[in-house]
């Protein structure tokens, strides 16, 4: 039992090493401001949505790349436009937000990336609300595809991130899906 704790203790020290280490190397490829902890990644199909979010997002401490067809108009330090086809390396994200357009998040799970979605996500028989009282479950939903839902969803999920502790049992709850 000791052994599997000891090897268990290991790996969550690597994972969150090489997570750090890739999260840093995104921050100086992007020139994103250090102060900035979090790093998240932002894929929505709804434009106008997304458009009206960014210009609430950019006062939070968090770095954002918004993967899109285009550049969209709000220019800010902390978020960057990619296309699809970018190729970048979605596993060393703190958190996406996300609609249903968005295939295979199940695979972010394993690499500890907090989910934002929407309720009715194709994923909502294992995903629910993170209830910080409770440390029970592993998301942060909206219910509602408009800015101030998901603007919403992601506060909750920034102000968790000041507490160490719950933060470290949801980023655990995400992993264990």
């Amino acid at each position: 039992m000791l052994f599997y704790f000891l090897v268990t203790y290991m790996i969550k020290t690597e994972v969150l090493s090489a997570k750090r280490q890739a999260s840093e190397r995104l921050v100086e490829k992007f020139n994103f401001p250090k102060k900035n902890k979090l790093l998240g990644l932002i894929v929505l199909s709804n434009e106008k949505v997304l458009e009206k979010l960014l210009t609430w997002i950019v006062w939070l401490w968090a770095n954002f790349v918004v993967i899109c067809d285009r550049e969209l108009s709000t220019k800010w330090d902390n978020i960057v436009y990619l296309q699809k086809k970018d190729g970048l390396d979605l596993d060393w994200f703190n958190f996406i937000i996300c609609d249903n357009d968005f295939p295979n998040l199940e695979k972010l799970f394993s690499k500890w990336v907090v989910p934002i979605v929407i309720r009715d996500n194709y994923l909502s028989s294992i995903l629910q609300e993170f209830n910080p009282m409770k440390w029970e479950w592993n998301a942060f939903i909206y219910d509602i595809y408009d800015e101030w839902s998901i603007f919403y969803a992601l506060v909750k999920y920034v102000e968790n991130t000041r507490f160490p502790f719950d933060n470290k049992i949801l980023v655990e709850n995400v992993f264990k899906i």
